[in-house]
């Protein structure tokens, strides 16, 4: 089936800025990874298409201009949780209590945003006695999974429309990465968000800063239309209305994580830029 063919973004998709250059053309990438085939044959005949990394000399973002979100899906033979390592997970406890005990999480409100099984919203509620709820549209409890009284599910997407939804902290782990317009996605949880300005967000995403420094080419995924550094990603939430309470690098360097919360007026700068961007669509 021949590819098909999608607009080649002349403009950063993190800062809109046309001081972009191309720096990496694969021509031949698996479209899909972490899939389990039934046989090598079904795996060495997996779906090929073109990666065009381009990097934004003004912000540092790094991204694919090639990117169709039509051939790429999550719903069958997915498999991605890494809760079966003993360094991941006890990676993922650690963060839990920081998080706990920076801001004061203890009998708090959680909300994660594609959190997947809710491995990672089960550890945090547990450790400060809080009550979680996780969206994803594609949540289905396997057969004998517990879910424990404090954590809920809600298949659909985090939207506008649960701004209602009582919250601490919001979580995004390894998800904001999978988005080609993630401006659209921050605006959204921005408007979400609200004027709640005690709300802290954690969003966390593969580190393209350490990609590129440890020359690990084969982080290089279709999936992954985003490749974040230190800079790009404070550009993002700031554009969309957060104050960047802090950013780091984490497991070993592989990861990127910000802290942020909501600005004074970064609400209504993102509700005139979303109503903008309707005034101008045909």
């Amino acid at each position: 089936m021949p590819n098909l063919q999608v607009p080649t973004p002349t403009l950063c998709i993190v800062c809109a800025s046309p001081n972009i250059v191309p720096i990496l053309d694969l021509p031949a990438l698996p479209t899909d990874t972490i899939r389990l085939w039934s046989s090598r044959f079904a795996a060495c005949s997996a779906r090929k298409t073109r990666m065009s990394l381009a990097y934004c000399y003004s912000c540092g973002h790094l991204f694919n201009r090639c990117y169709d979100d039509n051939l790429v899906d999550y719903e069958v033979d997915y498999e991605n949780s890494q809760m079966f390592s003993s360094r991941f997970r006890r990676y993922a406890e650690e963060l839990a209590d920081r998080l706990t005990s920076t801001y004061q999480l203890y009998h708090k409100k959680i909300v994660e945003i594609g959190g997947g099984k809710g491995d990672f919203l089960r550890i945090i509620c547990d450790h400060g006695n809080n009550n979680g709820v996780s969206f994803g549209p594609s949540y289905r409890p396997a057969p004998g999974d517990y879910i424990p009284a404090n954590v809920r599910f809600v298949t659909d997407y985090y939207s506008a429309k649960y701004t209602g939804e009582p919250a601490n902290l919001i979580i995004c782990r390894h998800v904001l990465e999978h988005f080609s317009e993630p401006r659209k996605f921050i605006e959204t949880v921005r408007q979400a968000v609200g004027d709640r300005k005690d709300l802290i967000v954690y969003f966390e995403v593969p580190n393209g800063e350490f990609i590129l420094r440890e020359q690990m080419f084969w982080e290089f995924i279709y999936q992954h239309p985003s490749y974040f550094t230190q800079s790009s990603l404070a550009k993002l939430f700031t554009v969309c209305g957060f104050q960047v309470l802090d950013i780091q690098e984490s497991f070993g360097g592989q990861f990127l994580a910000i802290e942020a919360s909501p600005s004074a007026d970064g609400l209504r700068c993102c509700v005139q830029r979303t109503s903008s961007k309707l005034a101008r669509s045909p």
